[in-house]
């Protein structure tokens, strides 16, 4: 079977699933685009259907993003990896917060400020209120305000554990983000604009684009699945940029070329390579289990294998099961969106739905079919 009929008949095969209402699947390798695809559809209600066009909320696939423009500061001097967030955000106010065997709510003074490097590495403390039991616990007293329901406040979260002490994902890169604005005297949107977007071409990837070809997030309603408009989005470092297959392609091409595609260059190669190293031995990333499950199931993202976390990126420490080397790159995006980075076999490649709630069986099963073709291929 040639190339493009294996990654099309994992498509197929996935896209006869009625939980998937549409899927996007794009595979690249140092030089070209070797494949895209769309099957089903953008909205379920409209009829529209998808194509490989098709712009797509990134969700937490804008984390890696966010990482290279505040590591490209770092190589500019501008920002210091080891420093505390409190050197750039002195008014932030950092508590931990704890709850007692009778479920009692507190907070205490953390032991230090986490560092830039532990807000990068999700070691920082911060947390996400789908993730910790103790955080959404403070959300549903009122103690603290829900991220979802308010961006901005949310992101005045306490910790949950002291920094470095864990591997927990969080907020820190949306906090990282902050510090990027803080330093360069920009809003979020227009230094990933100028920095990555410009440089690297992607025309289509922004924080409030326009409706047109935009797929909508399925969410089951009653017995059917229902498709929910974009929300204006708070630019932020962790999530909220919509972008296409291509263009998030080309953001994975650089990084396959050491920082520098079609002659513009992000980063060093020195940095990528910094960035695709475990950055939090002896921690290790490890299976997170959900306390929301109508958000987010019970997720590993190592699938199987051991995992590490560099900067902005899961790293995988071993090979996987369907395909993908060690040292290899991934990570994800709330919607049921992946991608993986691979740089010994010179490969990368996204496989995209728009369906709550995260690490959907229906999606797994599809990224693992598709990663299996693209290294059968």
């Amino acid at each position: 079977m040639r190339a493009t009929q294996s990654l099309d008949a994992a498509l197929d095969a996935h896209a006869a699933n009625p939980e998937l209402p549409m899927i996007l699947a794009g595979l690249w390798d140092r030089d070209s685009t070797r494949y895209l695809g769309a099957r089903g559809l953008l909205d379920r209600q409209s009829g529209e259907a998808a194509t490989v066009e098709a712009r797509f909320a990134l969700a937490s696939m804008t984390k890696p993003l966010a990482t290279v423009a505040v590591l490209q500061q770092v190589e500019a001097g501008v920002l210091d990896l080891q420093a505390p967030m409190t050197a750039y955000l002195p008014d932030r106010p950092l508590e931990v917060l704890t709850r007692d065997g009778a479920g009692t709510l507190g907070r205490q003074a953390p032991k230090r400020a986490p560092t830039l490097h532990e807000l990068l590495t999700h070691t920082s403390g911060f947390s996400y209120e789908f993730f910790d039991g103790t955080l959404l616990a403070a959300v549903q007293a009122g103690d603290v305000p829900s991220l979802f329901a308010d961006p901005i406040g949310g992101l005045q979260a306490p910790l949950v554990f002291e920094p470095g002490e864990a591997w927990g994902y969080g907020i820190g890169i949306d906090i990282a983000g902050q510090i990027l604005e803080t330093a360069l005297g920009k809003k979020l949107d227009a230094i990933l604009a100028e920095h990555i977007f410009a440089p690297l071409r992607m025309t289509r990837t922004s924080f409030n684009p326009d409706a047109e070809g935009m797929a909508k997030v399925h969410v089951t309603a009653g017995d059917a699945l229902q498709g929910l408009p974009p929300a204006p989005q708070h630019p932020s470092g962790g999530a909220g940029l919509f972008s296409t297959l291509e263009d998030y392609g080309r953001f994975l091409r650089a990084l396959l070329r050491g920082g520098e595609l079609e002659g513009q260059r992000i980063l060093s190669e020195a940095m990528v390579a910094r960035l695709g190293q475990n950055q939090i031995a002896p921690l290790a990333v490890t299976p997170m289990t959900s306390v929301l499950p109508a958000m987010s199931q019970d997720s590993d993202m190592g699938f199987g294998s051991e995992a590490s976390w560099g900067y902005g990126f899961l790293r995988h420490e071993g090979p996987g099961s369907n395909g993908r080397q060690a040292g290899s790159l991934s990570w994800a995006g709330l919607f049921n969106s992946y991608f993986w980075l691979d740089p010994t076999q010179g490969l990368a490649g996204v496989w995209a739905t728009q369906r709550l709630p995260f690490c959907h069986p229906a999606a797994i099963a599809g990224l693992e079919a598709f990663e299996q073709a693209a290294y059968s291929a």
